[in-house]
């Protein structure tokens, strides 16, 4: 499905996007659950093509390495649930490329879940992340003994210290515009 995000006056067309669903606390996993998607475009004729799927190994587990994929447009994130006996961990996160920039969060089990660039920052405890990232998570931060570790992938790389735009000046760029 196209999609636009507009940041910094800029505009990234994606052609597939995806989101996880919070499930809200109240309902057991083996419950049907019904829910709603609205899309609305100012295109004309424009198709879209929906699926929704199960996501598998939403639970990670203590000492177990679990690889996924995360785009600007497609943030992930899963649930992880303190063993008995254990008050802290660490969360480690790391990439094989430095950039894009992400960022790494460390949510309650609450919803909505902020997963994305624009909001991720806005709950729970966060790190932006090129290569690695590591928080440490206490128990009792987190009555429900849960809690999610949210990755966004940011669109931008200024905020893990990456290249900013280069705007060279120019005798002819009027005032407002990049050089002038």
């Amino acid at each position: 499905m196209p999609s636009r995000a507009a940041r910094y006056q800029r505009k990234y067309a994606y052609q597939e996007v995806s989101r996880t669903l919070c499930q809200p606390q109240t309902k057991a996993e083996v419950e049907t659950q019904h829910f709603f998607v609205d899309v609305s475009t100012l295109s004309l004729n424009t198709s879209y093509q929906l699926r929704v799927t199960r996501v598998e190994n939403f639970v990670l587990r203590t000492n177990e390495r679990f690889s996924f994929n995360a785009t600007a447009s497609q943030p992930q994130y899963f649930k992880y649930e303190f063993p008995e006996g254990v008050d802290s961990v660490i969360v480690k996160v790391t990439s094989a490329m430095a950039f894009p920039c992400s960022v790494i969060s460390i949510q309650d089990i609450l919803c909505p879940v902020y997963d994305l660039d624009n909001n991720v920052a806005f709950i729970g405890m966060y790190q932006t992340m090129t290569k690695k990232a590591a928080i440490t998570v206490q128990k009792k931060d987190f009555p429900s003994n849960s809690f999610y570790v949210v990755v966004v992938v940011k669109t931008e790389d200024e905020a893990c210290g990456g290249a900013l735009p280069y705007y060279p000046l120019s005798r002819d760029a009027s005032p407002g515009t990049p050089g002038g």
